[in-house]
């Protein structure tokens, strides 16, 4: 592993890939999780979603435990692509600090599958489960600012309110409409983007937020 201690994404790609190929989810988490273990805070927080692409349900306690300053976007991105929920997200939004930083990191990483994004990034574009109301998802992200309301806070609010706020849950109509486009782009992914939708609608709550 202490070859692999100023390893960035690109350096691991080869190695970890590797890993991901020939074991099983949960000792993969636990190779990468040493290795951004060994890691300098800055490296290990610009690495920190690579947890994420072992689908292990191990790594989002690993993200929750293990962030801290300096907080990258990628500690968001990782929780994101892990499916954390609505009730984790806002219970790290109510806990200051580094967990506030990746809860806000976290909802802009969640998007609706958007008709100007490739076909690949439709199918794999995170949708926040357990989806709150309108004026939840508002009080929780204003407590955010009357809590503090530094530059990076206010940034990051910044970037939440900049996304269409659709963004935080797809009907089940919504989302036939995405893999209707996608099998008529790329039909051999058809599946794929049926097994995802799927997964997709059982852990979203359809929620009307304009």
């Amino acid at each position: 592993m202490t070859e692999l201690q100023n390893a960035d994404a690109r350096a691991l790609h080869a190695p970890y890939s590797t890993v991901l190929a020939t074991q099983a989810p949960d000792d993969a988490f636990r190779w990468i999780s040493a290795v951004l273990s060994a890691q300098s805070s800055n490296l290990r927080s610009s690495n920190s979603h690579l947890v994420a692409y072992t689908g292990s349900d191990l790594a989002l306690d690993w993200l929750e435990a293990n962030v801290s300053s300096p907080v990258a976007s990628q500690w968001g991105r990782g929780a994101a692509l892990l499916g954390a929920p609505w009730p984790r997200v806002a219970a790290w939004l109510k806990s200051g600090g580094p967990l506030m930083l990746m809860g806000l990191d976290t909802l802009v990483a969640y998007r609706n599958p958007a008709p100007n994004m490739a076909p690949l990034a439709q199918i794999a574009a995170p949708v926040l489960s357990q989806a709150p109301s309108h004026s939840e998802f508002n009080e929780a992200v204003l407590d955010v600012l009357k809590a503090g309301s530094t530059p990076r806070i206010k940034s990051s609010v910044d970037a939440v309110y900049g996304i269409p706020t659709r963004y935080l849950a797809v009907s089940a109509e919504e989302w036939q409409c995405v893999t209707c486009r996608l099998s008529s782009l790329i039909p051999k992914n058809l599946s794929m983007a049926n097994r995802f939708s799927n997964n997709t609608i059982r852990s979203s709550r359809e929620s009307e937020i304009s």
